[in-house]
């Protein structure tokens, strides 16, 4: 009897751990799809997201800033916190680049 009760138990958890990623990469899918609409390249993996941008003009600095503040609008409606402090900005450029500011 104590032998069904820990294969049970043990089929459970396994179980668990099979739907839990599942479900993750259900619910992560709403942000690709809302991030789709602008003109940046995203990366998901795990809870990292990741943004990239071709900056050749003002009209591109806001287009991300527009996806960025969809990202903090998708987070604040599924009462998710986001680590402002883990956020930054990496440039790869040849020439001067722009200042981007975080609102």
């Amino acid at each position: 009897m104590t032998g069904n009760r820990c294969v049970f138990s043990l089929v459970r958890k396994a179980v668990g751990s099979v739907i839990g990623p599942l479900m993750f990469l259900i619910y992560i899918n709403d942000l690709a799809m809302l991030l789709s609409q602008y003109k940046v390249k995203r990366k998901l993996f795990a809870d990292d997201v990741k943004l990239c941008v071709r900056v050749v003009s003002d009209a591109d600095v806001t287009e991300l800033q527009m996806a960025l503040s969809a990202v903090t609008s998708w987070a604040e409606y599924w009462q998710l916190s986001e680590s402002v402090d883990k956020c930054g900005v990496t440039y790869y450029t040849t020439r001067c680049c722009y200042h981007i500011c975080y609102q």
